[in-house]
């Protein structure tokens, strides 16, 4: 780099340069970049850097298969990272680095603060000096009954983590998401004073959605963010939590959000189905984690046909919907068979997905790329009974990735030999997982698997009674990861 001259390149280039290593994630080249040269890094190449910070392999303090010196010292530069974009809202830092972010990721900042390594050293001592003095904010623990010592000072993370978010939104107008920290509802006080100022706001992560119960935040979120299209909650475990998110979700403009995902109990239901519909020609990931309550109200999601993505995971016991709920087993399968945008799904612990999913294995206009029927102890499908859903695979020649956790209890050769023959058919598929199902395959069925699944890079396959007879064919799986 020290023989050209840097002068004489167009800074259109030198943007181009810098996108492309953005898109790339190529974060060493392109902090090399940066530091050849001032024209470099004021020619996007900074804007380019801080774009993408969100995805930098700094966040959550690198892994944990590292060396402990490596380990140190990715902590050092991960809290330099966060330092760095504070105080460039104090203007003091070469560049505004703030000014540069799209996505606001506070719980990475509060995985910073809980780290124990963060604590217990000179890190959160450095972090803290100077103008960022200001957000060191600790609470004293309540003392022990019996205990004489003084408790030590805790940091209040949840207010430390609202003083620095009100700083950076205040500094950075092109935010385009905002995650919310893990055991915390900071944003269901801080969006009062946040939103106006997330003028592009395009992806919500709330870890409690009791935001969305404030009316006011509600309609601050409809006239300031009218960009959002994605929302994603971990949990709400209020009662009325169906009604909140269903007004909000209705309230947006229709055809508006793009993705919808909840983790785990938010008490979705009835409401929150029939809400989605108003954006059914937009969704395009739906990924719902629902108690039975909400399993039994998917048959009301008829309008939302465009999706390309569907996870269901049902979060306790579930009937079979074809024995005991019939009519909206039928409904379900309806909405369904519509979806012909299709392609991945994964159900998880719902017994009645092999049925369900028969009528979109058999549809010509579904081509699924991934299919993942997973199960806990207790909720799988019993194998010897879904034959013609083993059948129905054959049909989705498109296949690249395939899971199945299935009792395999009571299946006797045939059966073993019909879904063996059918996964030997899916010439495609790059990522096998059997789970139980295959729990009484031999040599002969893995052996036909190795010689008709070549394009294989990632195989998981249980059973109790392989030899080494399989590894001559298991070896001619040629692109196994």
């Amino acid at each position: 780099m020290a023989n050209v001259n840097v002068s004489a390149l167009p800074p259109d280039l030198l943007h181009l340069i810098a996108t492309e290593l953005s898109a790339r994630l190529d974060f060493p080249t392109l902090y090399n970049y940066i530091c050849a040269s001032k024209q470099i890094a004021s020619s996007g190449a900074v804007n380019a850097l801080y774009r993408v910070s969100h995805d930098s392999p700094l966040k959550a303090g690198g892994s944990e298969d590292l060396a402990l010196a490596e380990q140190d010292l990715i902590k050092r530069k991960w809290s330099i990272l966060w330092r760095t974009i504070v105080l460039s809202t104090f203007g003091e830092t070469l560049y505004p680095y703030a000014k540069h972010l799209r996505v606001l990721d506070l719980r990475d900042l509060g995985d910073l603060l809980d780290d124990d390594k963060f604590r217990q050293g000179p890190i959160e001592k450095h972090f803290f000096s100077g103008t960022l003095q200001q957000f060191y904010l600790t609470i004293t623990p309540a003392v022990k009954i019996g205990t004489r010592s003084r408790p030590k000072l805790r940091l209040d993370t949840q207010n430390i983590i609202s003083a620095i978010g009100d700083a950076i939104t205040r500094h950075a107008p092109l935010l385009d998401g905002l995650t919310e920290p893990k055991l915390a509802d900071n944003l269901s006080t801080a969006l009062t004073t946040w939103a106006p100022r997330l003028t592009y706001l395009r992806r919500l992560d709330l870890w409690d959605g009791r935001a969305l119960a404030d009316d006011r935040i509600r309609n601050l979120l409809h006239v300031h963010c009218p960009h959002l299209d994605s929302l994603r909650m971990y949990h709400w475990s209020a009662s009325d939590a169906d009604q909140h998110l269903a007004a909000f979700i209705s309230g947006m403009q229709p055809h508006k959000l793009v993705e919808f995902e909840n983790l785990s109990h938010c008490n979705i239901g009835i409401e929150t189905c029939l809400a989605l519909n108003t954006h059914g020609a937009s969704l395009r990931t739906l990924k719902l984690a629902l108690a039975a309550d909400g399993v039994l109200a998917l048959g009301n999601l008829q309008g939302c046909t465009s999706l390309e993505i569907l996870s269901i995971d049902s979060l306790g016991p579930t009937p079979d919907l074809k024995a005991a709920q019939n009519d909206i087993y039928l409904e379900i399968i309806a909405w369904l068979k519509m979806c012909t945008q299709l392609e991945s799904i994964s159900f998880a612990n719902l017994p009645s997905a092999p049925d369900l999913l028969i009528a979109v294995l058999l549809n010509e206009e579904i081509k699924l790329r991934s299919l993942a029927i997973k199960s806990s102890e207790g909720f799988a499908y019993l194998a010897k009974d879904h034959r013609i859903f083993h059948d129905s695979l054959a049909n989705q020649q498109t296949l690249e990735a395939l899971l199945l956790s299935a009792d395999a209890e009571g299946a006797g050769f045939d059966d073993l030999q019909a879904l063996n023959d059918t996964l030997c058919s899916l010439k495609g598929l790059r990522t096998l997982h059997l789970y139980r199902i295959s729990d009484y395959y031999n040599d002969t069925y893995l052996n036909a698997l190795a010689v008709n699944l070549l394009a294989l890079e990632e195989l998981y396959i249980g059973g109790l009674s392989y030899t080494d007879d399989i590894w001559t064919s298991v070896a001619g799986l040629k692109n196994i990861r």
